[in-house]
């Protein structure tokens, strides 16, 4: 989408998107970032919509779907629509990639093979498999977000037991529903970022945050506000990535709150055109320090799905 926007050839926008690393704080970054305009008309016109966040009440987790979109998959590379190709190549990834129960194992491999190669024969005669296989989705992934009871037990018992809770960035995806089982009070922070999704993120016409509010009844503020009192987290869930000038972020966050628990890709790869910044361990317990934090990163049970908690914990 980046590509057809500016006109310019995918390999070379990524030749070009190079990400450079901090030799001081250890911070991984584009050197050369798009300009606002740009990316508000990425997440308002070309993605509205956060595809992961929808993921987790779409449905998409279901044999039955698997086979529908392997044959529109099938028809993708009849018409030899490219864009289509790879986006059916990733979507069926991402469901075997979700399977716990064939998590490293031989008939995953083969299945992503005959994704990669478009083996749509091999993909249907995989539906017994599927239903075999195919029941809840492995936690920390596309179809299940960050609302595992295992996350809230660790956060909250890390933190000496939670009164409040908030979350900013994605409103489906997280813990704010769980925290407002267990009695805490949850809100929902509203903040306006180009690079990530705003007003256009809806399903059915019902937007993101009104979704969240219409079936929880959890509090939303706008995150420029200062509450009467600090929360004691604020939650931050692949977003901090996203940020044009994630430094600022922080300096508020800890205005609002007593500590932060936020959740990036583990850098062991390139960090992805669309995330300004990639937040290693060393650039994490820098901006801890800064702050006056202790860093808790010790919560295993997420690293399996690629992803990092670190909670900072003012002193």
């Amino acid at each position: 989408m980046l590509s057809d926007l500016t006109g310019t050839p995918e390999q070379d926008l990524l030749d070009q998107a190079t990400n450079v690393q901090c030799q001081h704080c250890g911070l991984i970054y584009k050197q050369q970032w798009f300009s606002r305009d740009l990316l508000v008309r990425l997440f308002t016109e070309r993605v509205p919509s956060h595809p992961k966040g929808w993921d987790v009440l779409s449905g998409r987790f279901s044999p039955d779907n698997f086979q529908t979109e392997t044959a529109a998959y099938e028809q993708a590379l009849q018409h030899n629509d490219t864009g289509q190709i790879n986006r059916y190549r990733r979507a069926l990834s991402s469901i075997i990639d979700s399977i716990p129960e064939l998590e490293d194992t031989s008939e995953a491999e083969k299945l992503l093979e005959a994704i990669e190669t478009g083996d749509t024969k091999e993909l249907r005669a995989a539906d017994p498999l599927l239903r075999r296989t195919m029941t809840e989705p492995a936690p920390y992934k596309r179809f299940s977000g960050f609302s595992a009871e295992g996350l809230w037990q660790y956060i909250n018992r890390k933190l000496g037991g939670l009164n409040s809770w908030a979350e900013v960035g994605c409103p489906l995806w997280g813990l704010l529903p769980r925290a407002k089982q267990n009695g805490v009070d949850a809100t929902y922070l509203h903040r306006p970022e180009p690079n990530y999704w705003q007003t256009g993120c809806r399903t059915n016409g019902t937007h993101c945050t009104d979704h969240l509010v219409q079936t929880t009844g959890i509090n939303t503020a706008n995150w420029n506000d200062q509450p009467e009192q600090p929360w004691d987290a604020i939650g931050a869930f692949q977003y901090l990535d996203h940020l044009e000038k994630p430094g600022d972020f922080m300096t508020q966050l800890f205005q609002k709150s007593k500590a932060a628990a936020i959740i990036l890709d583990t850098i062991d790869q390139p960090v992805y055109i669309q995330h300004l910044t990639g937040w290693t361990k060393d650039a994490i317990h820098w901006l801890a320090e800064k702050h006056g934090c202790e860093v808790h990163d010790d919560f295993e049970d997420i690293r399996a799905s690629g992803n990092q908690l670190f909670l900072l914990q003012r002193n």
